[in-house]
Order: C-alpha cells, then structure tokens, then sequence
C-alpha cells in the first residue's frame, strides 16, 4: 500500500519520489484528521472551534508533515492542489464547499432503478467538470428492465461522455477497473441510494462502507456514507474517494468550460458578438447549429440555461469579492 501511496505522489508531482515528510489526508473527522505517510499514518488534532472548511482541508490533500516536540503528532502544512472538486454550500451562502482534491477520474454514479432525467445528468457534468477525467457511471443496471436501451438512449444523448453501467452485486467489477490506471486517485460521487458504498467495498474487496437500501416509499436513497474519505484498491492499485450523498448541486467553479458542452463552447467562438447570449442576437452561430439541426433543442435549452446561472454566479462572486475588499 505504501509503495502505491508513491505511485500516487509521482502521478501529482510528475514522477518526484516519495520522501518521508510528505502524506495524504485520507479521512477527516470532527476534530482530527488521519494522515497516510510513506513509513506511518498518523491521527492528528484540529485546533479546536475550527472547521474543516476554515482550514481548508480536503481529502486528498498532500501535506508536508512539520516535525513536533514533546512525543506530540507533527503539524501539517497542506501542498499545492492539482484540482478541487468543489459545488458551492447548500442554502444562500456564497460559498465553496471542497469534495475532494487531487482526483484523476471522477465517477459520477446514477442509479438504472428510475427515469434518469438528462437534464439531471447534464448538471452534474456540468456542475462537476474540472481538470480531471468524467466517466458517468450507471449502477443498479440489475433493477432496470430494459437496462441496454436505457444505456443507448444515453449515450445517444451524450455522446462526447465516457459512459459505463454496472450492476456491482454481479461482479462486475472487472470491467469497470479498465477505466483505471495504476496510482490513480478516483472519487465517487452521485445521490445516496445509487450503490457508491456497495461499489466500494466490491472495488476493495471489504465490508469497510456500510450500506444501506433505498426508500420504496419516496424511491430516494437513504444518507449511509456521512463523511468523504480515502481507501486503497489493491486490485487495480489506485485510491478511491467515498463522498455522502449529495442532495442540492450548485456550480462553483465559473471559469471552467464543461468538456460535455465542448461543441457549444467551440461554435460560440464563431458568434458575431463576444458578449452573444446565443438567444436573439444575430449571426449567433449556435442559433444557426440549433436551426441546421446540429445540436438538439434539449441540448440547447439546458446550455442555456446552466451558462445563465453560471453567469449570474459569476457575477455574485465578483460583488462579493469586491464588497469584502473594501
């Protein structure tokens, strides 16, 4: 396990070794977190009254451990991230809530057990893009009737994403590990219910997650996983980040271009106007897509519709920033 916590290190620095004084947050907790070095792993307090949040702290983190006096556990001082996979907090607050850091794949997990609606499926790879790899993972494929033409329709309606089904009581995990590479680190993420916690433990070959079956009332999941953290694979040698269910995804991170709206973002660079709200201006060249039938009218719509509370965040950020300038 240690020598593929390397693996992981050489994958975030570019191939530097792993020295003694550098590990990763693999859990945290109320008020400690639990940090994996290369010769130990260590549980180490949080200033008390602090959150995680207020000292910026993530699962996945690198941190350099600061040596300590008096038998105490070192201090950390956390590295510099590669990528954060963030939503804003749920409610009002103008806010960002870090899931995870220093992901390479990320999984975004959907159960086959109900209609998945594909403006559900666009937000998520909207709200969720960053500089990592999406792969839409449909579980519970053993629930759905007709799973193979639920899959179709799909990829039919996103055809520049990575798409996988699996059904993990039926041991399918093998084909899912082809999506893996070796150090890796892959995050999990989706509503509860979908199967994130029974895919794990079939990933790690354990009971460790413990799971939980969803509602037949309301056909919703019940919240089993209460808190993100970091478990080894030995299988396929990669890390895999276990987060709770998420019920309210807002977008955050505004200056990224989303890869599964990759076709609008390149025809807007063909629009007259540089400011074009790709609604009633002329010689806008996605209207002109939308007209010829190159992209879909559900397409647009939900591009539309996600770039103008993208835009309206933008601008709440920007007056925020500046208001606590002053």
């Amino acid at each position: 396990m240690l020598k593929d916590l390397s693996l992981s290190y050489q994958k975030y620095t570019n191939n530097e070794a792993l020295p003694n004084d550098i590990g990763r947050i693999i859990e945290i907790h109320r008020g400690s977190t639990t940090i994996l070095s290369a010769t130990e792993q260590y549980t180490i307090p949080l200033p008390s009254h602090s959150t995680t949040d207020q000292l910026n702290l993530a699962v996945g983190d690198w941190c350099k451990l600061l040596p300590s006096t008096q038998n105490k556990p070192p201090m950390i001082q956390c590295l510099p991230r590669k990528n954060t996979l963030s939503r804003k907090v749920s409610g009002t607050q103008l806010k960002e809530q870090v899931i995870a850091s220093n992901i390479d794949l990320l999984c975004i997990c959907l159960s086959m057990r109900g209609n998945i609606r594909p403006s559900v499926i666009g937000r998520y790879l909207f709200v969720l893009s960053g500089n990592y790899r999406q792969l839409l993972l449909l579980t519970q494929k053993d629930l759905c009737p007709d799973s193979n033409a639920k899959l179709n329709q799909i990829r039919c309606a996103f055809p520049h994403t990575e798409i996988a089904s699996i059904c993990a009581i039926q041991n399918e995990i093998n084909d899912l590990c082809n999506y893996f590479n070796p150090g890796e680190t892959i995050a999990l993420v989706g509503p509860s219910g979908v199967g994130k916690s029974t895919l794990l433990n079939c990933l790690i070959d354990s009971k460790h997650q413990a799971t939980n079956r969803f509602s037949p009332k309301t056909n919703k999941g019940r919240h089993t996983t209460t808190s993100r953290s970091m478990h080894y694979c030995k299988k396929s040698k990669i890390w895999i980040i276990d987060t709770p269910g998420i019920r309210e995804l807002g977008i955050w991170n505004t200056n990224q271009e989303s890869s599964v709206f990759g076709i609008f973002y390149e025809l807007a660079k063909e629009c007259k106007f540089s400011n074009c709200t790709h609604t009633v201006e002329p010689h806008c060249r996605i209207q002109e897509a939308l007209h010829s039938g190159e992209i879909s009218l559900e397409e647009y719509k939900q591009f539309i519709k996600l770039e103008h509370e993208k835009q309206q965040l933008s601008k709440a950020q920007t007056f925020h920033f500046q208001k606590y300038k002053k």
